[in-house]
């Protein structure tokens, strides 16, 4: 008999499946990135705007790495933190809006890796340059390739999201 991923999803313990399902959720965001990013570069008219791209785009990617160790510093604190959780919606609200300033220090004070993300995250925010980045937005939007991806990441992100953490 073979069983669904659904299935096998549904047996694992439920700290296996959110970790699995926000890294699913994550891989698909930066694969959008990547294809972005590319983009981005390939239509800027100047290095600076390009610049502005890179910079753009590694804060998206710094961001992102930040959420996921924050997914996984609160699946450390066991079950009272993420058993209600029902969805991804519900995973990504509590580690954005809801995270606190004593989750921050904890997560600072157990990873010196989430430390250094967060370093890095004000180091690319104090060169982000919206400026350079205004007029290369609307081409960017319109790019075909650009599209095809957000579209793509649209599609696979709501699938995600209807996936039930609950048995």
């Amino acid at each position: 008999m073979l069983l669904t991923l659904a299935h096998l999803f549904l047996r694992s313990s439920p700290p296996a499946r959110l970790r699995r399902l926000f890294r699913r959720y994550s891989r698909i965001y930066y694969d959008f990135l990547r294809v972005a990013e590319q983009r981005a570069l390939a239509i800027a008219d100047s290095p600076a705007v390009a610049e502005a791209w890179r910079v753009s785009f590694a804060l998206q990617r710094a961001l992102k790495e930040r959420q996921v160790l924050r997914v996984e510093v609160l699946l450390n604190d066991g079950p009272d933190t993420y058993l209600s959780w029902t969805n991804l919606d519900d995973i990504i609200e509590r580690v954005d809006s809801g995270w606190t300033e004593s989750d921050e220090d904890n997560a600072i004070r157990t990873s010196d890796y989430y430390a250094a993300i967060n370093r890095s995250i004000s180091n690319l925010k104090a060169r982000f340059d919206s400026e350079s980045l205004s007029k290369g937005g609307d081409e960017l939007a319109q790019d075909p390739l650009y599209c095809s991806a957000r579209n793509a990441l649209a599609m696979k992100a709501r699938e995600i999201s209807k996936v039930s953490l609950k048995n």
